[in-house]
């Protein structure tokens, strides 16, 4: 029973936006392109809500449909909802042939955005002449290599689908510099985050659910959408074991970078409040999100003080909806609220995070008030990092797990398999390596003392700390944790050199690095430790989430020496 060496891993949870991204007021943007002119282009349809202001495009099939996307109409009536065709310009001209009915596609996924389509019927049938025509529906597979037309309104730079805040105040750079954007490869804005330590953002499972590393994008440092900010790529989602969209239960998630945070004047963690919120606080949320509900998108992140009330009062002004207790509630001023798009950002007080916005009911602004995942009841749900016993009050990690942190936001789990389930303990001290370096991911090891003392049992045992080097071609297996899973991980060391050749010249490879190549698909979290034979032999410290790439340990005989002197 090898597990018994190791913890679940550190805590840091918070609470977070629960909520699907809700695509519906997303605009289509066009950079570089031409100036159509008058019947050109005479299949093509502005979605307008009733203050004519445009959604999202379409096109003509033929003299009562018009097809667009669900992303755009999911979330629409046809009351609230124009047609405009013969249009150039969005300012002027056209003819409203208004709407009768909306289908959207009945297996449309706004996460991961499946089945992206949707029919709007006109309520006037459309009369065509010169600058009005149907488009017929393609019948024949398209492969690749073929020049297409694409006409359409939009920005003339790159612009993402973002929801923003109502009522809310424009920041200025560096006023929240906690705030992360979570973001699709094209660069699309899809909900909110925090940064809570160098190699970890808080987010909504409802966000993060269907999403993997590969296709999201963490942005840090930024203010606009548009521009600015710094991708430190993801190497691992993580979404609470118990989220539930039906009902919007535990819906939070961590998301790990794959680059270490490098802190800012623009760019610092939040921290995890560990006290229970009651009612009458103001507190403070940044985000980006719709400045109404029906409007285009706004660009600027924005901030609003909001005050927290009791879910005893949350649950009487929302008689129909079911609140938490690991919920936290909080009202604003009259034309103020948060609004899509800021799902996953932090409700915070000082530099405490208290919650993570997870829904709204009514619309945005309608003085309701706005749930959040209380953070104070999410604090030991979910680990970052993971570790191992190497005595009776100290456990063995990567720095960069503990970096940023404080014994105070940072606890342990050990004994997974317990029959009586984890031990929790809290810590007394952090101790990263003294040369270790964030940037370079150089002399990443770390130790943790527990407040009490560690209890050895038949689950609960230290791990030997290995003095001698591994040499390449050694079987080794590393056991760590993935949510709250023990997994593990049977490799074959390499060496340095083969190292090198295998990852390329991008990132450096120390002397105090060892490498691995895993044998099989499987996945641990940084902070793991390796082992050969029966001690510990290495820490991981990063991996590329790449079939086929080795992983990356700091190879703890080098540091044998500094581990017993501390």
């Amino acid at each position: 029973m090898i597990w018994k060496f190791f913890i679940i891993g550190f805590i840091c949870v918070v609470g977070v936006f629960s909520r699907s991204v809700d695509v519906e007021d997303s605009q289509s943007f066009m950079t570089g392109g031409q100036e159509a002119f008058a019947g050109q282009f005479p299949h093509v349809a502005s979605v307008r809500n009733t203050a004519n202001l445009h959604l999202c495009g379409g096109f003509i099939i033929n003299n009562n449909w018009v097809v667009s996307v669900a992303g755009c109409t999911a979330n629409r009536t046809p009351a609230d909802t124009w047609i405009i065709i013969g249009v150039l310009f969005l300012t002027s001209g056209g003819t409203n042939v208004f709407t009768s009915n909306i289908i959207n596609h009945p297996d449309y996924a706004p996460i991961g955005v499946l089945n992206d389509i949707s029919l709007l019927q006109t309520r006037d049938s459309i009369t065509f002449s010169n600058i009005v025509q149907p488009l017929e529906l393609g019948s024949t597979f398209i492969g690749s290599g073929l020049q297409a037309t694409f006409a359409g309104w939009g920005s003339v730079d790159v612009e993402d689908s973002q929801n923003f805040m109502t009522g809310g105040q424009e920041a200025f750079a560096g006023q929240f510099p906690h705030v992360a954007s979570v973001r699709n490869t094209a660069n699309l804005h899809l909900c909110g985050g925090f940064i809570i330590n160098n190699h970890w953002v808080v987010s909504v499972a409802g966000c993060t659910a269907n999403r993997t590393p590969a296709d999201t994008w963490i942005i840090i440092g930024v203010l606009f959408l548009t521009s600015g900010g710094t991708n430190v790529f993801t190497s691992n989602i993580i979404n609470h074991p118990d989220y539930a969209p039906i009902g919007v239960l535990n819906d939070i998630s961590l998301l790990q970078t794959r680059d270490p945070i490098t802190f800012s004047n623009i760019v610092q963690p939040l921290e995890l409040g560990s006290t229970f919120i009651g009612s009458g606080l103001q507190a403070t949320f940044a985000g980006w999100g719709s400045i109404d509900h029906n409007l285009p998108f706004y660009n600027n992140l924005q901030w609003l003080n909001l005050l927290t009330i009791g879910n005893l009062e949350c649950e009487w002004l929302l008689p129909t909806m079911t609140i938490m207790d690991n919920n936290i509630c909080a009202i604003s001023q009259v034309g103020q609220g948060v609004c899509r798009g800021n799902f996953g950002s932090a409700l915070f007080i000082g530099n405490n995070a208290i919650g993570v916005s997870s829904w709204i009911t009514g619309g945005c602004a309608n003085r309701l008030p706005q749930v959040f995942t209380r953070i104070s009841s999410h604090r030991a749900s979910v680990h970052f990092c993971s570790g191992a016993i190497v005595a009776d009050h100290w456990v063995l990690s990567a720095a960069h797990c503990i970096t940023g942190r404080t014994p105070a936001n940072t606890r342990v789990f050990v004994g997974l398999e317990q029959p009586s389930g984890p031990t929790n303990l809290d810590t007394a001290a952090l101790i990263a390596h003294p040369a270790f370096q964030p940037a370079l991911l150089s002399n990443d090891i770390g130790l943790i003392r527990t407040r009490d003392q560690i209890i050895f049992n038949d689950f609960i045992q230290p791990l030997p700390i290995g003095r001698e080097e591994v040499p390449g071609g050694v079987s080794a297996v590393t056991v760590g944790s993935s949510g709250n899973e023990v997994r593990w991980v049977f490799s074959s060391t390499l060496t340095n050199p083969e190292c090198i050749e295998a990852v390329g010249t991008g990132q450096p490879i120390f002397d105090t690095n060892i490498c691995a190549m895993s044998i099989e698909d499987n996945f641990v979290q940084t902070g793991s430790v390796m082992m050969v034979g029966n001690t510990a032999s290495g820490v991981l410290s990063w991996s590329i989430p790449r079939p086929g790439s080795p992983d990356f340990y700091t190879r703890i005989s080098r540091f044998y020496n500094w581990i017993m002197s501390v």
